[in-house]
């Protein structure tokens, strides 16, 4: 018997982890305020820049920051006491949205032939012996099955996070961070996640 199939295409989730880059000379102990730069979109993707804003905003709200958006400025309020303010700024660097592609399937079992044979012994009249074969062949015949099925494709992104002191304009932090997954928006948000999560390391 012989078949023969397109072979199985899997989809997996995966994602980097990349240790931040940090001005270890900096003090992020007196950090006042972090503005927001908008983000542009990527490569002319209208509203990709958009989505990855507002997942920002998402993280950090989510991870107990006060976002403030006031006269177009929008920032994350640290210590009004302290003097030093931030900017942080995102790259989108990769934006690669899902996709469902339908592709043909065609499975062909071209079938077998089977043939059996019996041997037997007899004897005869003048008490001779001597042997008899028979044989039967069955034949199967082969089927054929096509068709389409549909396979989704991963989202990815990838971006670049950087702090910059507004005084001096030094970068004093930054990460690169990319994740893939099934669904943009999660995606989006699980790839910020990651970034978020170290920046709060240094300014918590």
């Amino acid at each position: 018997m012989f078949k023969k199939s397109l072979p199985i295409i899997l989809v997996l989730i995966s994602s980097c982890y990349d240790r931040p880059v940090i001005n270890t000379n900096y003090n992020f102990n007196e950090i006042k305020s972090i503005n927001l730069s908008s983000i542009k979109d990527y490569k002319d993707l209208t509203g990709s820049g958009e989505m990855v804003q507002s997942s920002l905003d998402y993280n950090f709200l989510k991870y107990g920051f006060e976002v403030i958006d006031s006269n177009k400025n929008k920032f994350i309020l640290i210590n009004k006491n302290s003097k030093n303010m931030l900017t942080l700024s995102c790259i989108i660097t990769e934006y690669t949205e899902s996709e469902s592609i339908v592709l043909p399937y065609r499975t062909e079992d071209r079938g077998y032939t089977k043939t059996i044979i019996n041997q037997t012994s007899e004897d005869n009249e003048e008490n001779e012996n001597f042997e008899k074969l028979e044989t039967s062949t069955t034949t199967h015949a082969g089927t054929l099955s096509q068709g389409s099925r549909i396979v989704y494709s991963q989202s990815r992104i990838s971006l670049i996070l950087s702090l910059t002191d507004n005084k001096s304009g030094r970068i004093v932090w930054s990460k690169s961070t990319w994740y893939s997954g099934l669904e943009l928006q999660r995606t989006i948000n699980m790839c910020l996640k990651d970034g978020v999560n170290e920046l709060r390391k240094i300014i918590r």
